[in-house]
């Protein structure tokens, strides 16, 4: 595996990398760095109205990137956080 200094500097550079996760291998960029994200879909050959997931590191990141979040979004938080968990919001 690359050292991660040099994974920060691809991704700085709007790169993808790919890394493992619990499951699979996932391919990551900066979520907030259009081009990179347009790189992703044009690497993954994926149509532009088909959602990619974004992984957060925190409760406030969820709030930051998603809307309409259920009411009960909190209480499913606090009891799978720390589990492998996927949830889908609309961002």
């Amino acid at each position: 595996m690359k050292s991660k200094k040099m994974l920060r500097e691809i991704l700085a550079d709007g790169g993808a990398v790919v890394l493992p996760t619990e499951t699979v291998y996932g391919l990551f960029a900066k979520a907030l760095d259009e081009s990179a994200v347009n790189h992703v879909y044009e690497l993954k050959n994926r149509p532009r109205d088909k959602a990619m997931n974004l992984n957060v590191a925190s409760y406030e990141d969820i709030l930051s990137y998603s809307k309409e979040q259920p009411d009960y979004l909190k209480k499913i938080y606090d009891a799978f956080f720390a589990w492998t968990s996927d949830h889908h919001l609309k961002s």
